[in-house]
């Protein structure tokens, strides 16, 4: 029995005021669809960050798993999709995270994970998710996950916690649905959309 889904949930669902910002970040994005409905109808501010394909560390890897990068950059599409759909593109930013190319000289993979929110027009967190879940399908399936909800008063604290989203935010760029339209490296393959719909508790 998971008790860390029921915590983050009840977390997210605090998010109810446009003086609260949060931050969003998972290495393989594939948000479990609770967690995604809790950000997206959301009324606070938002940014998530996700790896660029090519910071990916199964990018151009052997076998089937040379597909999984473009299987999440398929679920961040749908992401994208769905903030459409709710009219949240002036609320809710997804970032996409890249330093070089992973697996070349000086190509940084992107494994961070975590989420900050702040209190009433403060520019820095009180609340942040420290641990090893992906906040994915999977993380509440088959891995065994530890979380830790951290909130604070101390203000050095506080400090270390906005330090740290912007030091993910440093190597990120925004990602739109033009993007895909547009970049032929975003292309997806329907195969690789019917493989993600059909393993989707395995991402």
């Amino acid at each position: 029995y998971s008790t860390e889904k029921p915590s983050i949930l009840r977390l997210l669902s605090f998010l109810n005021s446009k003086t609260i910002k949060w931050y969003f970040t998972a290495g393989y994005f594939n948000m479990h669809p609770q967690i995604k409905r809790k950000l997206v109808e959301s009324i606070a501010d938002g940014e998530v960050i996700t790896a660029s394909p090519k910071a990916n560390s199964f990018y151009k890897s052997k076998g089937i798993s040379y597909y999984l990068p473009e299987a999440y950059l398929y679920q961040s599409k749908k992401f994208l999709e769905l903030i459409e759909k709710n009219d949240k593109n002036s609320q809710i930013k997804l970032l996409e995270w890249q330093n070089g190319i992973v697996n070349t000289i000086k190509g940084w993979s992107y494994h961070a994970k975590g989420i900050w929110i702040t209190n009433n027009d403060e520019e820095k967190p009180c609340i942040t998710v420290i641990g090893s879940s992906n906040y994915t399908r999977r993380a509440y399936s088959l891995d065994l996950e530890t979380n830790a909800i951290i909130i604070t008063k101390d203000e050095e604290l506080k400090t270390k916690m906005m330090e740290e989203v912007n030091n993910l935010k440093n190597f990120t760029k925004q990602l739109t649905l033009k993007d895909f339209e547009t970049d032929e490296e975003r292309k997806i393959n329907i195969g690789v959309k019917f493989a993600a719909h059909l393993l989707r508790d395995m991402l």
